[in-house]
């Protein structure tokens, strides 16, 4: 720790905690130590909120864009402690089951670079402003393949985990996609968050809607995969 670190530490406990001193009244080096892991703490929770405000945020504008049919779950964890099992959001309708994963790119342009052909095998790759994020793809594959294992259980009036869709979809906000169509890599839409309360309201016609209901039942109740 520097010498700044440890002058902030000892200043931060000044009416707030009272430090430990040894016999000739300075403050121990493990009382500064404590102070420093409690300000790293403050720091690493932060971003934390902030991230967990966001997910809040778009969660309400994707529920109330979607409309009453589309039943939503949101922050779900399928995996006893698996990252790709932390699934932001899960859009259930009567045309299946969403995993949604939203990202949060402000102003990035979104797009899909296509390489090759002809001669050699066509290559996909997501660019977010100029850089690759083609592990994003990976990344929502894992999780609707954990939403799936969730629903292996499933059965209602006749309806089993075979018969319901699970589609993957990456939700950009306040990104710059393209103005016209749909941009797809490896079947997975890129949508912002309109175009996603789009896909979902038009997402009708397979299931009833008892069963929707009891889809968002069983995702809800159903317990983290091992």
């Amino acid at each position: 720790m520097s010498v700044a670190q440890v002058a902030r530490c000892r200043r931060s406990m000044n009416g707030v905690q009272r430090p430990a001193r040894d016999g000739l009244g300075h403050v121990t080096p493990a009382s500064v130590a404590s102070c420093w892991l409690s300000q790293k703490n403050r720091r690493q929770q932060r971003p934390s909120r902030r991230g967990a405000a966001g997910e809040r945020r778009v969660a309400a504008r994707l529920a109330e864009l979607s409309g009453p049919r589309v039943l939503f779950l949101h922050n779900r964890l399928f995996g006893q402690g698996r990252r790709d099992g932390d699934v932001d959001h899960i859009a259930v309708t009567a045309g299946g089951v969403y995993v949604i994963d939203a990202k949060r790119y402000k102003n990035a342009k979104v797009e899909v670079r296509r390489s090759g052909g002809l001669f050699s095998p066509v290559r996909e790759q997501l660019m977010v402003e100029g850089r690759d994020r083609s592990k994003l793809l990976d990344s929502v594959a894992r999780q609707a393949a954990a939403v799936r294992t969730a629903l292996n259980t499933f059965h209602h009036s006749g309806v089993t985990a075979a018969d319901v869709p699970v589609v993957s979809l990456l939700c950009f906000v306040d990104a710059a996609l393209p103005m016209f169509g749909t941009p797809r890599i490896g079947g997975v839409p890129l949508l912002g968050p309109k175009g996603t309360a789009k896909l979902l309201r038009a997402a009708t016609g397979l299931l009833e809607d008892s069963t929707v209901v009891a889809l968002r039942l069983h995702l809800a109740q159903a317990p983290p995969t091992a």
